[in-house]
């Protein structure tokens, strides 16, 4: 599940994503169609950081044709992933995080985030 959140002044989107095991607090800055940079801070359903082998995040926007686009993301400490990308034309897009939690488990969450 997702819930878009407005971002601050300086048009950054941000969103939630949960499924069970893991919540994803994930921005998008700035939150306007070209170069974006993704930071993603995992967290436990208890609000513990959720440790992880790797992510992944896809981007795709069916609406615009555009396919899925994926890209590896990087640790950038206890939890939090960064990963740049690009978000080529406004509208309604699709990010999906697969999350590697070790060799024998991993979990995916999805939801819409709206790029102006």
């Amino acid at each position: 599940m997702a819930r878009d959140v407005g971002g601050p002044a300086n048009g950054d989107v941000s969103t939630h994503l949960h499924a069970g095991r893991a919540t994803a607090d994930v921005t998008l800055s700035p939150g306007h169609a070209g170069p974006i940079r993704i930071v993603i801070r995992l967290r436990t359903p208890d609000g513990r950081p959720l440790i992880a082998e790797g992510v992944s995040v896809t981007l795709s926007n069916p609406n615009a044709g555009i396919e899925p686009a994926t890209a590896a993301a990087r640790a950038a400490g206890k939890g939090q992933w960064g990963v740049a990308m690009a978000t080529p034309v406004p509208g309604r897009w699709m990010l999906r995080l697969d999350i590697l939690i070790s060799d024998f488990d991993s979990l995916g969450v999805e939801g819409p985030v709206l790029i102006k």
